[in-house]
């Protein structure tokens, strides 16, 4: 997920879901602007792989991965935000219309609830 918040306010203007954002959406350029408020700052949250698993839940290696899968087995992933947030970012990930029920505390730059 990316949020664009005012810089000013730490008031959330917008957001761009998902869990990957590639180059293009991380681009410096890529803003909203609000010409009454100034410019918008962004938090962005990229998701990482937490834990291998087996489809009865053991936890591998990538090495042990790689071979479930060339003998044609399962390996389901586990994914977390990469974020020192990561509980509200699990959140929002459900629900993410929750994100407007935060703003941007401007002096550290992290969610806190209105």
């Amino acid at each position: 997920m990316i949020i664009f918040f005012n810089k000013k306010t730490g008031d959330i203007i917008g957001t761009v879901e998902g869990r990957i954002h590639d180059d293009t959406h991380q681009m410096m350029g890529m803003s909203i602007s609000d010409s009454e408020e100034g410019d918008a700052g962004k938090i962005v949250c990229q998701w990482k792989v937490s834990a291998l698993k087996t489809k009865e839940g053991n936890v591998i290696t990538p090495e042990e991965a790689n071979s479930l899968r060339e003998n044609g087995q399962e390996v389901y992933i586990e994914h977390e935000p990469d974020h020192p947030q990561k509980d509200i970012f699990f959140l929002l990930d459900k629900e993410p219309i929750k994100v407007y029920e935060y703003k941007v505390d401007v002096a550290t730059g992290k969610l806190v609830n209105k």
